[in-house]
């Protein structure tokens, strides 16, 4: 086995009977296999594929959100409002147009997006914005929005380009809101590292 090769090659894992002097991460397993081999084997997997979820979580967070679309103590009474503020921040922004809160409204006139972990994902009908962005807004109290109170505002402004990832920022936030413990870090969050280290740490 020349080494020097080894080092210059690009693998997950080597699977060796023999002692290795290379950094590369490898697992020493017996010539005829054993239970503790497959114990070693599936630990470092598992691992592997945590540490990749991270990374795909901490590029989904870095390009959807930032931190100056981010508020927090925001009075409002109804949803209408909301929407209008986060709307008026992201149209200030060069993210969406000026018919992005009517399409949004006319999104919610269809059916609210609440629901019962106190938060919504309102988004326009049409994918059309310039970019796509997350807006948030964390309310002083929770406003009836359809059949649920919310305090958690995430309003969703995607290009048309991005529509497949959709499916990625929900569930990015749905992983959290349906665990107790990241959602309550949520609803008291002050700042946007705080808010976004409860979805980093999933």
């Amino acid at each position: 086995l020349d080494e020097a090769i080894l080092n210059e090659s690009k693998f997950d894992l080597i699977l060796s009977t023999i002692q290795l002097s290379t950094d590369f991460p490898y697992i020493l397993i017996s010539p005829l296999g054993s239970t503790k081999d497959e114990s070693k084997i599936s630990i470092y997997i598992n691992e592997l594929y945590k540490t990749r979820n991270q990374k795909n979580t901490y590029s989904i967070l870095n390009d959807f959100f930032s931190s100056d679309l981010f508020f927090t103590d925001y009075d409002s009474e109804t949803p209408k409002d909301v929407i209008r503020f986060l709307s008026e921040r992201l149209y200030e922004k060069r993210i969406v147009s000026e018919k992005f809160y009517d399409s949004v409204m006319d999104r919610e006139n269809i059916s609210p997006t609440s629901f019962e972990q106190f938060v919504a994902v309102p988004h326009p009908i049409a994918f059309d914005s310039y970019c796509s962005k997350g807006a948030i807004c964390i309310l002083n109290k929770p406003i009836i929005w359809g059949e649920y109170q919310v305090k958690i505002v995430i309003l969703f402004a995607i290009k048309n380009e991005d529509r497949r990832k959709l499916k990625d920022y929900y569930s990015l936030i749905g992983d959290a809101i349906v665990d107790e413990t990241s959602l309550k870090k949520l609803l008291i969050a002050k700042t946007y590292q705080q808010f976004i280290e409860v979805f980093s740490s999933k």
